[in-house]
């Protein structure tokens, strides 16, 4: 799979991984120091001196060949999970992603990402570092929502109870980004997360996690 093309503005888990390539702070944020660290190693490897890492410094700064993990968001200790867990090392999934009966109308329905039960006032955390691309106030179905953008993905917090954020901020991953709430077309306080590719495809939101992390009411792995 090909890096992305890094450049100043850029944040992120690749940003950071470049970082660590380079030897500079690993911040996930492609500021000045991070496009000096780049334009010194392109000078002293004879590349093209414009402070952007593209193919070719991508090459020289990590010539082994990659493997692809399974999920390209994220991947390895830069994810995080929404809400740090307490007692247990993990977290309960009281509603996977897929087909179920609604709690709300009662009818079968498809459910577009995992609810995950937490007292009100829960903190929500960043699961990576990024943009705020939105955010909604007290919404009809969502509620107080939040929308970050990481990596060309797209996570949505939604009832939250109260936002702590404003649309462009700059985030990074663990930061508090709202609390958890029961707003908008809610049983009860939750965070509901749901998450699109890069295409736009909605997928399920437990397989970018190991599958410890995440369990039924059962305490049974979500994906086995």
């Amino acid at each position: 799979m090909a890096k992305a093309l890094l450049k100043v503005g850029s944040q992120g888990p690749s940003v950071k991984e470049a970082q660590k390539l380079l030897g500079v702070g690993a911040d996930g944020i492609f500021g000045p120091k991070t496009e000096a660290a780049t334009k010194a190693f392109q000078k002293k490897h004879g590349l093209t001196e414009d402070g952007i890492i593209g193919p070719a410094t991508w090459k020289a700064l990590d010539p082994t060949p990659a493997v692809a993990p399974p999920d390209p968001l994220l991947s390895g200790p830069a994810l995080v999970l929404p809400i740090s867990p307490s007692r247990k090392p993990y977290l309960t999934v009281g509603s996977p992603y897929g087909p179920r009966t609604s709690p709300i109308t009662g009818k079968e329905s498809f459910h577009s990402g995992i609810d995950i039960g937490a007292a009100q006032g829960t903190p929500l955390i960043a699961i990576g570092s990024g943009l705020v691309g939105k955010v909604q106030e007290l919404h009809a179905v969502n509620g107080n929502a939040v929308f970050l953008d990481v990596d060309g993905y797209r996570v949505c917090y939604l009832h939250l109870y109260e936002i702590h954020v404003s649309e462009g901020d700059a985030v990074v991953v663990g930061q508090t980004i709202g609390l958890v709430g029961t707003t908008g077309q809610s049983t009860g306080p939750h965070l509901h997360l749901t998450v699109y590719d890069p295409s736009g495809n909605r997928i399920d939101p437990a397989t970018l996690y190991p599958a410890e992390w995440l369990r039924n009411r059962q305490g049974e792995p979500l994906l086995g």
